[in-house]
């Protein structure tokens, strides 16, 4: 799997090619000679593949030349590419190769190489990035010069040699040398290990690396415990323990004969409780190895009692999948929960007699309709109902008695003045005018219902005139109210805003916008407050500002033009100029000119092209690309 930073170089290799609208894509038609142009459609492509152009072999593909490769050589999986003379891969190069792919000179790839095929070599010199899941045959020397090879390949070679380069940061993103997700043998040489040289920066990772597919580490995995149920059928695979399945052998360490070591079955059916032990040994590179170890504990038949005590007219009753019909002892085979295997369960049943009781309950009588033991009283009287008894849990009858007292009531009237609302009356916060109630609790213990009547003379709230909201920031606003003869009017805002004054006038700014709130005071009492929010409908919030990137002048009335009030709003001042890619300004516009629609500040249509901007204005500069597309 490739990684982030090799699939980013990736994505900006593939960009850059979709800029050059230049580009051939060159396919064979036949087998031939790599210079026979008669074999080649559109037209015989170059030794030098340039960046932007594709080659595709098809067929049998003979190159004799040298080739600079700085575009895309793809061999298909019905292609065979060979060259007996030296291949280099430009950074911005890359070879797709899904069949067969050789070369009797040196392949010194600074670019990007993906092999899915077979790919057979004189000389392997990686300076750059090499996807291989394929097979790659190296005769000499393999030489990873800051280049990286992986994704879970083979390569066959004798000599693998590493070193450091800062050129290649450019393609691998680092100057070291790695190497991971390959199995790379010698098969030649009386050492299997092709590695050889190492210098400066270089990294093997132990893990997916192997040598003649043996792991240069070797791990059999975690350690595990279980039980297992010596019942009819009862098994298990050991090697659903395994963390780490890497072509291991199993072995047991007891003698329960029950084993099977080349399946990793284990049979307890049947088999005496106890403890059996096993071992998973994998074996690696140089005669290395690892152990895990796995402990299975056979659990026999556990044996349970239990006693129960039940109502007379409890029976029958099921227990277990069985019907009691009597007190007595019963006996069932269960799985237990404990181990999961069977257990020998016995129960003894025992009865409880009936019971009965009488009680008597005095309560109030707004606390009717009244709750007891499921039933609802509407009256005092007495009832009975057949419960499940507190201290057996069996039926009994018990009886109730109820009593009710009755509840007084009273009523006051008042006249209160606007002004001293809100006010407390026996605990309730009254707001306004009219009757409200209130329970209290009487002499007797229940409720009392007092009544208050309220009376009350209202000012009418003020209402406020206002020409908000305002279009820009620092517009002036004005807001007023009607004068009441001999009130005194209070006002409150944002900003530590107060006032007494009928009307106001001011330039209204961001910090000032909000909530503006009066009420006016008469005779002693107080109006009710009235609000105004005071809003700047035009507000840039530099933040949140994101320049468009694209522009399709085409006349078709979808974004044929920029216009900049639309990202910086009606009221800010601005300047905007666009360049070339040579730095020539072509377009220039302040607020109030016309907006840029793909034409010069002489009239001029401007080519398809990246273009740069910048717009500046009181909150800062923003520059960047942008693409005129026609």
């Amino acid at each position: 799997m490739l990684s982030t930073s090799r699939l980013f170089a990736l994505s900006v290799f593939v960009f850059l090619i979709s800029m050059f609208s230049w580009s051939t894509v060159y396919t064979s038609t036949a087998n031939g000679s790599y210079d026979d142009c008669s074999i080649w459609t559109p037209s015989c492509p170059d030794n030098s593949i340039q960046l932007g152009d594709t080659v595709i072999v098809n067929h049998t593909i003979i190159a004799s030349s040298s080739m600079n490769i700085k575009g895309v050589l793809i061999t298909n999986p019905s292609g065979v590419f060979s060259n007996s003379n030296d291949i280099d891969i430009d950074a911005l190069g890359t070879i797709y190769n899904d069949g067969s792919f050789s070369c009797d000179g040196e392949l010194h790839i600074d670019g990007y190489v993906y092999n899915s095929g077979d790919l057979f070599l004189d000389f392997f010199h990686i300076d750059g990035y090499v996807c291989n899941t394929g097979v790659i045959t190296v005769n000499g020397q393999t030489y990873i010069h800051g280049g990286i090879i992986e994704c879970g390949g083979d390569i066959i070679t004798c000599e693998i040699d590493m070193q450091n380069n800062s050129s290649s940061q450019v393609v691998t993103g680092s100057s070291g040398s790695e190497i991971s997700g390959q199995n790379v043998c010698c098969s030649s040489s009386p050492s299997t290990n092709p590695f050889d040289q190492f210098s400066g920066n270089w990294s093997i990772d132990s893990v997916s690396v192997s040598i003649c597919l043996d792991p240069l580490i070797p791990n059999a995995g975690d350690d595990a415990s279980l039980e297992l149920c010596n019942s009819a059928g009862s098994s298990i695979n050991l090697g659903t323990l395994l963390t780490n399945n890497t072509g291991g052998v199993f072995n047991e360490l007891t003698a329960s004969g029950a084993f099977d070591s080349s399946s990793g079955v284990f049979n307890a059916d049947g088999l005496d409780a106890g403890e059996y032990n096993f071992m998973y040994v994998v074996y690696g590179y140089n005669a290395t190895s690892d152990t895990s170890y796995f402990n299975i504990s056979v659990v026999g038949v556990l044996t349970s009692t239990e006693e129960i005590t039940i109502c007379e007219n409890a029976f029958p009753f099921d227990w277990n999948g069985i019907a009691i019909t009597e007190v007595g002892e019963q006996s069932v085979l269960l799985s237990s929960l404990i181990t999961g295997c069977d257990s020998l369960v016995t129960l003894t049943t025992n009865t409880n007699p009936l019971i009965s009781a009488t009680e008597e309950i005095t309560i109030c009588e707004n606390e009717l309709p009244f709750d007891w033991n499921g039933l609802s009283l509407t009256e005092a009287g007495t009832e009975s109902v057949l419960l499940s008894s507190a201290l057996t849990g069996c039926d009994s009858t018990i009886s109730l008695n109820l009593l009710v007292n009755a509840i007084p009531t009273s009523t006051t009237d008042t006249l209160v003045c606007g002004s001293q609302f809100p006010i407390s009356w026996n605990g309730s916060v009254i707001n306004g005018e009219g009757t409200q109630s209130v329970t209290l609790v009487s002499a007797s213990g229940c409720d009392s219902i007092a009544t208050i009547n309220v009376s009350v003379d209202q000012l009418s709230a003020p209402i406020i005139y206002s020409d908000g909201p305002v279009s820009c920031p620092e517009d002036v606003v004005r807001f007023s109210v009607d004068e009441e003869p001999n009130a005194i009017y209070y006002w409150s805002g944002p900003e530590g805003f107060s006032s007494s004054d009928l009307s106001h006038e001011f330039a209204l700014s961001e910090n000032l916008m909000g909530i503006y709130s009066v009420y006016y005071t008469l005779n002693s009492c107080s109006s009710d407050e009235t609000s105004i929010d005071l809003e700047i409908e035009n507000i840039f919030e530099f933040k949140d500002f994101k320049f468009p990137n694209v522009i399709t002048p085409n006349n078709d009335l979808v974004n044929d033009e920029i216009v900049i009030e639309n990202y910086v709003g009606y009221c800010a001042d601005f300047i905007l100029t666009i360049r070339d890619r040579w730095g020539s300004e072509v377009y220039r516009q302040e607020r109030g000119d016309s907006s840029f629609d793909g034409d010069s500040v002489d009239g001029r249509e401007l080519p398809e092209g990246v273009y740069f901007y910048r717009l500046s204005f009181d909150e800062g500069d923003v520059s960047g690309f942008m693409h005129i597309v026609r």
